[in-house]
């Protein structure tokens, strides 16, 4: 009760990290300090840029190319201004064009790579602590990382059956927190992770027990 097709999906899912790593190249070309995911390092300077999105798991619709990501900044320079300000002036740079919000985030935007091909990236700025929140992002990465430890051709599988399940639901899925008009109280994507995970993976068996 799998629907399978491995070999695009890893195609696709490697087309992803291109992309991502474009939009680290980008942000390192102007002098940002940046290390990619989470990290134990807190002296102060670095930045730590986590792509908490399906773009991180592997589970994003075919084609869809929206980047979710925290950036976690020193204390001190969440509370400074001017140092704020210097950072997303070098974002900015990065990316000439881009809107940054009132409260510092930046939401929707799209961004062109050094390739010419554009991108839509959400950067959401949180304060480094030495405390780590165990988000759900993570969770679901977890636990897609751990049955694909135990056995890679279904872990593909499992990613195959929530990608088609967010295809089947697409119209119907907004969560109650979707904005420009478009909740409908769903469950949204992180949601259908979960859903399918708990059904074994298959959309099917989802579909049956719901």
């Amino acid at each position: 009760d799998y629907i399978s097709n491995s070999d695009d999906l890893k195609i696709a899912m490697q087309e992803v990290a291109n992309k991502r790593e474009g939009i680290y190249s980008k942000l390192k070309t102007v002098g940002l300090d940046i290390i990619l995911g989470r990290s134990d390092e807190l002296t102060n300077g670095n930045l730590e840029l986590i792509d908490t999105g399906s773009t991180g798991r592997g589970t994003n619709k075919p084609n869809d190319y929206d980047f979710d990501f925290i950036m976690r900044i020193d204390r001190d320079i969440m509370s400074d201004e001017g140092r704020k300000k210097s950072l997303l002036d070098k974002i900015s740079e990065a990316f000439p064009g881009i809107k940054i919000e009132s409260n510092g985030n930046i939401r929707d935007q799209k961004v062109t790579l050094d390739n010419g091909e554009s991108v839509k990236i959400d950067i959401t700025f949180v304060p480094k602590t030495d405390k780590l929140d165990y988000s759900t992002d993570e969770c679901i990465k977890d636990r897609l990382s751990s049955i694909k430890r135990l056995d890679e051709e279904k872990y593909y599988k499992v990613l195959e059956n929530i990608i088609l399940a967010k295809e089947v639901l697409k119209e119907c899925y907004k969560p109650k927190h979707a904005g420009g008009g478009k909740a409908q109280g769903g469950l949204g994507g992180v949601g259908i992770e979960n859903w399918i995970l708990q059904n074994g993976g298959s959309f099917v068996q989802a579909c049956h027990s719901f």
